[in-house]
């Protein structure tokens, strides 16, 4: 059996800016997206569906798109959904810009 990092995990939220930490909803702390626990907890598309009904957008965090309807969901069955990502007040003072 292959083990899944924990970006494979419904309580994994993605950084806006880093692809590659998140946070842990159980946990309530920062987790890079390789880490594993035992207490994952695979992804409810049929939940997906029902917030996307209700918020109107989900979004793929493989494709980076917002999803907006049921059709366009049925076009990413692959794709890692989520229905939201957390940002922080500082990540922009990291991010390099031109002058």
């Amino acid at each position: 059996m292959v083990e899944k990092g924990c970006e494979d995990c419904d309580y994994f939220v993605k950084h806006d800016s880093y692809d590659f930490i998140g946070l842990c909803l159980t946990e309530d702390k920062l987790i890079t997206k390789k880490e594993v626990c035992p207490g994952q907890k695979d992804i409810d598309r049929e939940k997906l569906k029902e917030i996307l009904r209700e918020k109107g957008w989900i979004y793929c965090l493989t494709c980076n798109e917002p999803i907006f309807s049921l059709e366009e969901l049925e076009k990413h069955k692959k794709g890692r959904l989520v229905e939201k990502r957390f940002s922080d007040d500082v990540a922009a003072e990291d991010s390099p810009a031109a002058d």
